[in-house]
């Protein structure tokens, strides 16, 4: 379409491009805010004065150096793992992170180790922002969203949730990943695929309690089934690599280390569970475990009964999501990283249906982690606008009406 004349006035499309483009100025903001503190935070070199040398990814090389060394015993002893730690960066100041993680995690990070530490960080930020644009591109590139793709390049530049993934040096890119390939194989039908992606969650359980919780008593059988092939073979790999004994230290870990939980939340400004929430209002430890644990049981209630086969599953799926992070009881700014697909979709329905209260509620969850850098004690924000959006997600399918013949195609 030619441009308009003076005369003409804008054309219909020129005065939506406009409100799109004032409708990102916030997020133009805080792109050109975060990606210089970003490089500004890169360690250079493995000196102790360097704030930003470790980050939670070296808990993950110094799992990968003990399952690369073939010590068994160092896997599951926090003292043990402390003296390696020291051993591969010596003199820097570390958080050591009780060992929870099951024993296949680090198959996965031992080829990391064969690096120095500092260099096998670059890669690990690297291999994030690879994946999560990977991710963003599949769902772009299979949804409706590809007809916005400069408002989602500027969504996925500016994610909270990457940005916390990278400062934190956290592997959210892998439970992105998992949540990606889910969708994509529920949208085909390829339903032992998508098992096979909730069995990969296996690597942090807590992600994969919703959708066992939905695909089990709503009895999709071959989803579960390709969730126990990929459990399986990550307890065989591990098997195979560490024998039996392996797994009766972790099971002795687990219980120890509860008591040392607080220890993995160092930061409870970004810390965004209802847990953390309830705890920051001063409730005791007790009641607060009480009382996330009630309100996660109805959350899981309320998402099997969304799991209605006449809803379109991109509306089944963002619910899915949201209620995943919403009952994770040790959720962080960097796990936001999964609602990528989630939130991408529900904005695009959203924005397609002039659903205003869709789109404040997206809108405020992608929003508010950026205020906890503004605002005291904010992390109430997050966890009361991922509340606000698992309601609307939730509530969406409850109240859909039968399939259209347009969403028939991506129905389950």
């Amino acid at each position: 379409m030619p441009p308009a004349s003076p005369a003409q006035g804008l054309s219909p499309g020129q005065h939506r491009t406009i409100r799109v483009h004032l409708a990102l100025i916030p997020a133009y903001v805080w792109l050109f805010y975060v990606w210089p503190v970003f490089f500004a935070q890169l360690p250079v070199r493995p000196t102790a004065d360097q704030p930003h040398l470790v980050r939670d990814f070296f808990h993950f090389y110094v799992v990968g150096t003990i399952t690369r060394e073939h010590d068994a015993h160092a896997l599951y002893d926090i003292d043990a793992m402390a003296a390696v730690a020291e051993r591969v960066l010596p003199g820097v100041p570390k958080n050591i992170v009780p060992p929870v993680y099951g024993p296949q995690v680090g198959l996965l990070f031992a080829p990391f180790s064969e690096l120095d530490y500092l260099s096998a960080l670059y890669v690990w930020l690297a291999l994030t922002l690879v994946g999560t644009g990977v991710c963003v591109y599949l769902v772009w590139q299979s949804s409706d969203v590809r007809r916005f793709p400069w408002p989602v390049a500027v969504f996925a530049l500016g994610m909270p949730g990457l940005h916390f993934a990278l400062s934190f040096g956290q592997t959210s890119v892998l439970g992105l990943a998992c949540f990606t390939a889910l969708w994509l194989a529920l949208r085909r039908g390829h339903h032992v695929a998508a098992g096979v992606a909730v069995g990969a969650l296996a690597y942090k359980p807590q992600l994969g309690l919703v959708v066992a919780c939905v695909f089990i008593l709503r009895r999709e059988w071959r989803v579960v089934g390709g969730a126990v092939l990929a459990i399986a073979a990550q307890c065989l790999a591990a098997w195979a690599y560490w024998g039996t004994s392996i797994f009766e230290a972790y099971a002795r870990a687990i219980p120890r280390y509860l008591s040392l939980f607080g220890a993995m939340e160092p930061d409870a400004q970004l810390a965004y569970s209802m847990r953390a929430v309830l705890l920051g209002l001063h409730l005791e430890p007790r009641w607060a475990v009480a009382a996330s644990v009630s309100l996660s049981v109805v959350v899981i209630g309320f998402a099997v009964a969304a799991w209605r086969h006449e809803v379109p599953i991109d509306v089944r799926y963002v619910g899915l999501v949201f209620a995943t992070l919403l009952i994770d009881p040790h959720l962080y700014g960097y796990d936001l990283l999964l609602a990528a697909p989630a939130l991408l979709l529900a904005g695009d329905r959203a924005w397609r249906r002039r659903d205003q209260i869709g789109v404040v509620c997206v809108t405020a969850l992608y929003s508010a982690p950026i205020l906890t850098m503004l605002l005291p004690g904010p992390s109430v924000l997050t966890t009361l606008a991922l509340v606000a959006v698992t309601g609307w997600t939730i509530g969406r399918s409850l109240r859909e009406t039968p399939i259209e013949a347009s969403d028939k195609s991506a129905s389950h």
